[in-house]
């Protein structure tokens, strides 16, 4: 079998950033659906803002294809390398 392309420990997790992306879609889709459920356009709350969800270029907004996301109770970073994640979370941690 192929190698993991996740990593995780009992404090973090490192996944590709589309998996990311598709894991935080799966989460916007459920939201939208709540927020129509509660009245949509003439209800209380803002539509969701898919931004706020997935990690995307900033020149573009397109949503980012290369790259790893970690993953802990506080947020989530992106970085280019695992490497990378790995320094930014252990500032976070």
């Amino acid at each position: 079998m192929g190698k993991e392309s996740k990593e995780s420990d009992m404090m973090s997790q490192i996944m590709t950033v589309k998996e990311f992306n598709n894991m935080a879609r799966s989460k916007y889709d459920k939201a939208v659906e709540r927020w129509k459920s509660e009245g949509g356009v003439s209800g209380p709350n803002p539509i969701p803002f898919l931004g706020t969800y997935i990690y995307q270029n900033q020149n573009t907004g397109e949503p980012k294809k290369t790259g790893y996301v970690g993953i802990t109770e506080h947020g989530s970073v992106w970085a280019r390398t695992k490497k990378e994640v790995r320094k930014k979370l252990n500032k976070v941690i």
